[in-house]
């Protein structure tokens, strides 16, 4: 009988479970456990998540820089074989308000400050070209030298049935020797026909010579388009028309150093825009990663003018 006793306290002792404090003890290693595991799975989802973003800005970079490469290596098309300087074009200079001379090539504005719109210390680059709608002057179609009338038998220069040159947003265009001995930057006044124009031609140009309409294409960062959070980079095109228009978000600065013919480098090329044979471009993306954490990205690359004129 005795150890019939025994038998069921043990067994009841056996069948009272885990104490309190052992509950606790499990809890809190369990909870010690999972947020562990939440801590590392949450901290990985958000290295995840940076990475793509990173690789979204990288991405960003090569497209714009891509785009820049196009346009610069394409500088000075059909637009540099004259030398010269043209006077009272456009007021592409945020920095001095004014019609400005420039020589058809390429331009650089270097650190501007205080403009709205304009990243502080950013730079600005101005490359000149002619654009992909042109055409060949007829037997009744010139410009002569020493005055300023385009005879132009249609604005429609490449025969799509669209005008290619107004006095509204399209109103710069370049007239090309047939044998590429000189070549005019012009802008139209007043249409024709004939169509006036602001300049005074150098050359006479005729039958069998080329016309075709100008691209002027200005490059910025701009801080404050309400459209994105970021900082964006633009584009605007002055010989079609075009307002600024985004060609990446996220970029956070723009640089150029332009090298010339005697291999010096510089920052400024203000008096040696005609000398330009290299341009070194810096593109910088910047995003915020948490909090007060950004990272940054940079893309770098040298670029050769290949339509430098005399």
């Amino acid at each position: 009988m005795a150890m019939i006793m025994i038998q069921r306290r043990s067994l009841l002792r056996s069948e009272n479970g885990f104490t309190l404090i052992e509950l606790l003890i499990v809890l809190a290693i369990t909870s010690i456990v999972a947020g562990t595991i939440i801590s590392v799975f949450i901290s990985q989802q958000n290295s995840y998540k940076a990475q793509i973003r990173i690789a979204a800005l990288q991405q960003n970079l090569r497209t714009a820089m891509d785009m820049i490469t196009e346009d610069i290596r394409m500088a000075g098309y059909y637009t540099s074989v004259d030398a010269g300087s043209y006077a009272g074009y456009i007021d592409w200079n945020p920095v001095e308000k004014g019609m400005d001379e420039f020589m058809p090539l390429i331009n650089g504005i270097n650190g501007v400050t205080g403009i709205k719109k304009y990243r502080q210390n950013s730079d600005i680059v101005l490359i000149v070209k002619a654009g992909k709608d042109r055409g060949v002057l007829n037997i009744s179609e010139q410009a002569l030298v020493g005055e300023n009338i385009l005879n132009l038998n249609n604005l429609d220069l490449d025969g799509d049935g669209d005008e290619d040159l107004n006095d509204g947003g399209r109103k710069f265009g370049v007239l090309i020797k047939a044998d590429f001995s000189s070549s005019e930057l012009f802008k139209i006044v007043s249409e024709g026909p004939p169509v006036m124009t602001a300049d005074i031609f150098q050359a006479t140009y005729g039958e069998g010579d080329y016309i075709a309409r100008a691209d002027i294409i200005v490059y910025r960062v701009d801080d404050k388009n309400s459209s994105f959070i970021q900082t964006v980079l633009e584009r605007k095109n002055f010989g079609n028309g075009n307002h600024f228009q985004v060609v990446s978000e996220g970029i956070s600065d723009l640089q150029f150093r332009y090298i010339l013919d005697d291999n010096s480098m510089v920052d400024d090329p203000t008096g040696e825009e005609r000398n330009i044979c290299a341009v070194k471009v810096k593109l910088t993306g910047e995003l915020k990663i948490s909090g007060t954490v950004k990272k940054s990205c940079n893309l770098e690359t040298m670029i050769e003018v290949r339509n430098k004129g005399v």
